[in-house]
């Protein structure tokens, strides 16, 4: 049976996580680590495709064992690897992260600046951004070029597609020069997105609000119509110009 043509693209970082075994303790007490797939944009593909909805996703991996490993769990997940590159370059970006009793991870990152940063607008085939529904990526690729680079030649083929955009801006410190360069890097696309998808802490990092309402407003005069703010155990809260609710956690 022939397959579907992915709907959404995803595009940016994809890594393998080693997650510290038990949880409860600091990254520089555990001694034992599960690994796992993970980055946020790859992340996103492989739960649209566990939902029915058929996905690509866009990055690089490191011609290695764990690009290996990476692409073989998203061809697993029936996720369309046709933009994974790979790179000789440098190797598949590795993440250790440990929970704490209330469950924040903590993270150190093995990026110098790994493969999911070294990938190219070259490597970019634009023949999916024609027949796809929505084009979906995150912060890190926007660290350093030529990752930043390529993420806003995929905005421009998602916008000369008119694609709606959506846009999760996932920090992590440990990643970026400053906070402020971080809030910078971060907030410059936001006038090419459609949705925008933030934690409460990343929504009063980019806005300095704490009102959620007032919060939703501010990053809605830079481009985003629709903002989904992901509270933790406590829910979400939804915003959009005219309606706006709060949805407790399951």
């Amino acid at each position: 049976m022939k397959k579907s043509a992915p709907e959404v693209l995803c595009m940016g970082e994809i890594l393998i996580d080693f997650v510290a075994s038990p949880s409860g303790q600091k990254l520089v007490e555990s001694e034992t680590f599960v690994r796992k797939p993970g980055g946020a944009p790859a992340n996103v593909a492989v739960g649209l495709s566990r939902l029915g909805r058929p996905s690509a996703f866009i990055g690089m991996v490191g011609d290695d064992a764990f690009g290996d490993f990476l692409r073989q769990t998203l061809e697993n997940e029936e996720v369309d690897v046709s933009l994974l590159s790979v790179t000789e370059e440098q190797p598949t970006t590795l993440a250790f992260v440990a929970l704490d009793k209330n469950g924040v991870p903590s993270f150190s990152f093995y990026r110098h600046p790994g493969a999911d940063l070294s990938i190219r607008p070259e490597d970019i085939q634009s023949k999916l951004f024609e027949t796809a529904k929505l084009f979906h990526f995150g912060s890190l690729s926007l660290v350093q070029d030529p990752g930043r680079e390529t993420t806003y030649h995929c905005l421009d083929l998602a916008e000369s597609m008119n694609l709606p955009v959506s846009y999760d801006p996932n920090y992590r410190p440990a990643l970026w020069a400053s906070e402020s360069a971080a809030i910078e890097s971060m907030c410059a696309p936001l006038d090419r997105v459609d949705l925008l998808k933030v934690s409460e802490e990343e929504l009063l990092l980019l806005t300095g609000e704490t009102d959620l309402e007032k919060a939703c407003r501010k990053i809605a005069s830079r481009g985003p119509e629709i903002l989904v703010v992901t509270l933790g155990a406590e829910g979400l809260f939804g915003w959009t110009p005219d309606f706006s609710e709060r949805v407790p956690g399951v």
